[in-house]
């Protein structure tokens, strides 16, 4: 089987996985939104801004060694397991140790158990990591898609549970943690590594500069993304961060579902055909080209719904993440595409150019979002409409030169789609204009839809029949071999 097929049913698993998967979760995350409080979620991102952080440098990048590595001895993952366990302990102990001063940092003492509990992730993640990995880099995506599903939904499942009974805060971060358990016990019960860990750094060059590029860059990611959320901690305090998170993480949800099922089968795809650069280039354009017509609708539609649904899923408590999400929501198809690129280039083995977009964004990006904050949640959320587009065409202009494309031509292959997505919002402004009822009614939230998904589906079909036809066949290849049986006999 080739390399793009294998792909394509590994995507296909990933895929069906997280459809199922998310179904339920979102539904379930929609109601533990409507039982905690905006502070609840403020001191949940808190923690979360040096944890994050922490988790990238903990994984030094060594799950991704196993993914791309051409050639992997026995001994070589056994000295990588034994590095994940001293690493991961290392840092579950310096944060614990440093729950109090983030604690002060913040002026919240809440937040010290809060970051202590979190601490625990990192020895349960670090049993997980050597198996997933080489069931990431045989594209066995059926094993790793079920065991995320059974961790999202024990998450979820505990953390509604606990909200109910008024754990707040408590009950997202415990929940964090039951998901960690579960799928660090999984994935080792369906692709157990069975092997002792080698405490040991010889012959380990290779592995530890490759890791340590990635996870550089990694963690610079980890800084700037979460920029947002410390300057807004700090400078505008826990239930205006919850209004802001809330609305980064809906306008995020789309992009960030879709940029996980995509990417994470993208990166041991690309590696394998890092020594294929015209192949590569094509499936790069054509993968690009499939993210835009998906992501442009799905979150430009998400800004002209905005308030309908935030009135109707997280209800009138959570009105003030209205105009943020409308505004997030319009620039996160180009950070898909540019999550989509960095997997490109770490698989062809330029961990060097991530890690200099990533510096580039650590330095700029914090600055915009000190200036940003003195206007509030809206001034943080303009950052990424005015600021971001400049740096992310210097980021993609570097990125996509390094497999031998240019950012004009990206931007080509993605115009359409952007177009297209533009003049449905402009019918669902209209339609919203005429229909006689209050956002959050679900009679006007259809309206809007309906008339988005009809306009958006009858330009493509119209006016892009070969991009129909591309989704039409991915939609026949994500079915299973029956029904695709069927699909192919009604349609000769």
């Amino acid at each position: 089987m080739s390399v793009v097929r294998e792909a394509i049913t590994a995507l296909r698993w990933n895929l069906l996985m997280r459809v199922a998967g998310q179904v339920l979760a979102w539904c379930m995350t929609v109601l533990i939104m409507r039982v905690v409080t905006p502070a609840d979620v403020g001191l949940v991102a808190m923690t979360g801004v040096f944890a994050d952080s922490l988790n990238t440098v903990a994984e030094l990048g060594l799950a991704s060694f196993i993914v791309q590595a051409p050639d992997l001895p026995r001994r070589t993952l056994r000295q990588v397991f034994g590095l994940v366990l001293l690493f991961n302990s290392a840092a579950a102990a310096f944060l614990y140790a440093c729950a109090g001063g983030i604690a002060l940092l913040y002026r919240e003492p809440r937040l010290l158990p809060l970051v202590r509990l979190v601490s625990v992730q990192f020895v349960i993640a670090a049993f997980g990591l050597v198996p997933q990995a080489l069931a990431m880099r045989a594209l066995n995506f059926k094993v790793v898609s079920a065991v995320q599903l059974a961790a999202s939904l024990s998450n979820v499942g505990l953390t509604l549970v606990l909200a109910l009974q008024g754990y707040g805060a408590w009950a997202l971060l415990i929940g964090n943690v039951a998901g960690a358990a579960v799928q660090s016990l999984a994935i080792n019960l369906v692709c157990p590594f069975a092997a002792w860990p080698v405490f040991s750094f010889n012959g380990m060059r290779k592995v530890l500069s490759f890791g340590g590029k990635l996870a550089a860059g990694r963690l610079l990611w980890s800084f700037w993304s979460e920029a947002d959320t410390f300057i807004g901690g700090r400078m505008l305090g826990k239930a205006p961060l919850g209004v802001y998170s809330v609305a980064k993480q809906f306008a995020s949800l789309p992009g960030s579902k879709l940029s996980q099922i995509v990417t994470q089968v993208a990166f041991p795809a690309f590696s394998r055909l890092q020594d294929e650069r015209d192949t590569l280039r094509l499936q790069l354009i054509r993968s690009i080209r499939l993210i835009a017509l998906i992501s442009y609708p799905a979150l430009w539609g998400m800004s002209c719904v905005a308030a309908d649904l935030v009135l109707m899923t997280l209800g009138p408590r959570w009105a003030a993440a209205i105009l943020p999400l409308q505004i997030i929501a319009v620039i996160m198809p180009l950070r898909i595409i540019s999550q989509f690129s960095a997997s490109a280039i770490q698989g062809v083995g330029r961990a060097d150019i991530d890690f200099e977009n990533n510096l580039a964004c650590i330095i700029t990006l914090p600055a915009a979002f000190w200036i940003g904050s003195r206007w509030g949640v809206a001034g943080m959320s303009a950052v990424w409409v005015v600021f971001f587009p400049f740096l992310w065409w210097w980021m993609m202009r570097r990125s996509f030169a390094a497999v031998g494309l240019t950012v004009t031509r990206v931007l080509r292959e993605t115009a359409w789609p952007a177009f297209a997505a533009a003049v449905m919002c402009a019918a669902v402004f209209g339609v919203g204009l005429l229909v006689p009822l209050p956002a959050g009614n679900w009679r006007h939230a259809a309206a809007l839809v309906l008339t988005g998904a009809a306009v958006y589906a009858a330009l493509i079909a119209a006016f892009d029949r070969p991009d129909a036809a591309m989704l039409l066949r991915l939609v026949r290849s994500m079915l299973p071999s029956r029904s695709r049986d069927v699909a192919a006999a009604s349609n000769p």
